[in-house]
């Protein structure tokens, strides 16, 4: 006979296999085959890759393991990175296995949370739609350190709910200790539930209000210091001693936070031609005298060049950047800019039910029936954290991605789940009703994409007619919570169809995505190449010089550079050609102290560092392409300062 605690640890077990399936899914879906990938968004891996070289590099988060200048973002997601490639090796799938890591742990976090406050089936829904939003997935699957972020995000939210419950200083404050940890990953986005922790605190909890103010304060500045800790501690090293603030304006950590990672994401400071992140891999000519051409390919009689087929260090496959910005990426602003064929895919197949679990509470709001207890709490703290962030993805003009999307998916998971929770409590008309308004929206959705599984809508469409008329004749009948429970997970058919895609087309993109996009450009982001020649001829010339070659960018060729060589690359204009951490005059000491021997540049320049550009063509020698292999690109390979003026 079976003694109690037998019975209990089956009950537990039991219990815990719905989550623990949903958390397989998860892991399928974020993990599976990542170790086919190549390193998606070679800047971002350059600099991982770099940091891993000396503790100079890795400290101030530098592209290149010399120290010329850094990546655009805080370091702590990318030391993470870093360490994960000491254990395990630098590979692409080490590069993402972290973010992978990050978001699973984050589904089961939402469904604690969830069903702490309300009940196992609601924190099953949260959980469920979590993992299969199709953009969660895509960042999941790449080196973007948004799953991180979320990670962080979804702590502190626990944190607050706790503070707000408990009137506890101490959980307020860890909620602000994790806002901190996330600045040092993405900088401001880390901000954007802080209103939710403050003002859900001040509502409920139990204290006199000025002590309720001075603990929030507390945590406010707890929160700062964690914040300013790197940007401070960076600014404060001479700029002679550390590298280039890359996508700064004034070369200050701080700046890069405020400006280009802060008001540049919602206002758009910069046009299209000045803008560092929306200019093209190749940015036209600006400044350059368009009648101006390369000289002729010139002989420099160094018996040294000649061809060879050497073996590089890293020989992966690079995918070319998918190019677009705020508004090319996303589409004109609006409150139905997440529902248009950009974004809607991605994002938004519960997101008219995350607005139903709004409406609910403010219905409670005004008939009186929000008290202080955890349920309340819950709603109007994940009202607050999803509101704002649907406003500022729906209406800002800066700098953005889709792939930023992913950080409103667990907020819109919570929601949901909360509804859920309502919604089988409620007459079953509103579920009816709840249904036919979602699976509209999920038909619409599905409707305005072209790919080769045109079935899928008919399909859908067949499926939630068939649950319909089950859910209404289970209506007429009284029938139980679990009929309708199976009929309402229909609704999870298209979404996570397209959860499956990132996997399905092996995307490893520059800007991950999920869904029919990545069907279509599938061949152009699995574009290999092979610059083996190239980095063998540099190698054998450089005469002791402390990097490889100068680019124009990291995306003109100098992450691929770093990453194929494993040597430091100048990536003049950072990451999109659009930094000056130069003049013309340092950069001609430089290379008459021999510190850099060779560029590799394209016809057109930017118009940021075009005075140097210039001076390289003018006064610089062509090294013929037979010397160093076809690289099949429009660059051109200086050997610099050979020509006396």
């Amino acid at each position: 006979m079976e003694t109690n605690a037998e019975k209990m640890k089956k009950n537990n077990i039991r219990e815990g296999l719905p989550i623990a399936a949903i958390l397989i899914l998860s892991a399928f879906l974020n993990i599976w085959n990542i170790w086919s990938a190549s390193f998606a968004n070679k800047y971002y891996a350059a600099g991982v890759y770099s940091m891993g070289q000396n503790m100079h590099a890795f400290l101030f988060n530098s592209l290149d393991s010399v120290g010329f200048i850094t990546i655009d973002k805080p370091p702590l997601g990318f030391w993470i990175q870093v360490l994960f490639t000491k254990v395990f090796g630098f590979s692409g799938a080490i590069l993402i296995l972290p973010q992978a890591i990050a978001s699973i742990i984050s589904v089961y976090l939402i469904y604690r949370i969830v069903k702490k406050r309300f009940s196992k089936g609601a924190g099953l829904a949260a959980a469920l739609i979590l993992a299969v939003t199709p953009i969660y997935v895509a960042v999941s699957r790449n080196n973007t350190i948004d799953g991180i972020l979320i990670l962080l995000l979804i702590l502190a939210s626990e944190q607050a709910l706790q503070a707000a419950e408990k009137a506890s200083i101490k959980n307020l404050i860890f909620a602000g200790i994790f806002i901190g940890l996330g600045f040092n990953v993405k900088m401001l986005q880390a901000y954007v539930i802080v209103p939710a922790i403050f003002l859900t605190y001040l509502i409920f909890a139990k204290q006199k209000f000025f002590k309720k103010i001075l603990v929030c304060f507390a945590s406010v500045v707890i929160m700062a210091v964690i914040s300013l800790s790197w940007v401070l501690a960076v600014d404060m090293v001479p700029e002679e001693s550390r590298p280039y603030i890359g996508s700064s304006d004034e070369n200050s950590a701080l700046d890069l936070a405020l400006g280009y990672n802060g008001i540049s994401r919602i206002i758009n400071l910069r046009t299209l031609g000045e803008d560092k992140n929306n200019a093209l891999p190749y940015p036209p000519n600006a400044g350059l005298d368009t009648t101006e051409q390369a000289k002729p390919p010139i002989d420099e009689n160094n018996p040294q060049y000649k061809n060879s087929r050497p073996s590089g260090i890293y020989n992966q496959p690079i995918s070319p950047m998918r190019s677009g910005g705020a508004m090319g990426e996303s589409g004109d602003s609006g409150i139905f800019r997440l529902f248009n064929v950009q974004n809607a895919g991605q994002i938004s197949w519960f997101m008219l039910s995350a607005f139903y679990a709004v409406i609910l509470m403010m219905v409670l709001l005004f008939k009186g029936k929000l008290k202080s207890n955890p349920k309340s709490i819950a709603m109007v703290f994940f009202t607050l954290s999803f509101l704002p962030i649907f406003l500022y993805f729906s209406f800002s003009s800066g700098i953005s991605h889709r792939y930023y999307f992913a950080t409103i998916a667990p907020f819109m998971a919570g929601l949901v789940g909360i509804l859920f929770y309502y919604l089988l409590k409620a007459k079953r008309h509103w579920i009816i009703a709840a249904f036919i308004s979602v699976a509209t929206l999920q038909l619409y959705i599905q409707s305005i994409y072209d790919w080769e599984f045109k079935w899928l809508a008919a399909a859908a469409a067949a499926v939630f007619a068939v649950a319909l008329i089950i859910m209404i004749i289970a209506a007429i009948k009284k029938a139980g919570n679990r009929i309708f429970t199976v009929l309402l997970c229909t609704l999870l058919l298209l979404p996570a169809f397209w959860s499956f895609t990132p996997m399905m087309y092996n995307d490893n993109s520059q800007l991950p995505i999920a869904g029919p996009e990545l069907l279509s450009q599938k061949d152009k982001f699995d574009d290999q190449a092979d610059y083996t020649d190239l980095i063998e001829f540099l190698q054998k010339n450089r005469d002791g010089a402390e990097y490889l070659a100068m680019t124009e960018s990291s995306m003109s060729m100098g992450a691929e550079l770093i990453l194929q060589s494993g040597e430091a690359v100048m990536a003049l204009g950072g990451f999109n050609g659009g930094d000056t951490p130069l003049t013309l005059d340092e950069f001609i000491q430089m290379v008459e102290d021999g510190k850099v021997r060779f560029a590799v540049l394209g016809n057109d320049n930017n118009n940021a560092n075009a005075e140097i550009y210039r001076w390289i063509r003018n006064n610089s020698i062509v090294v013929r392409p037979e010397r160093y292999g076809d690289i099949k690109a429009n660059l051109i390979v200086y050997r610099l300062g050979t020509i006396k003026r």
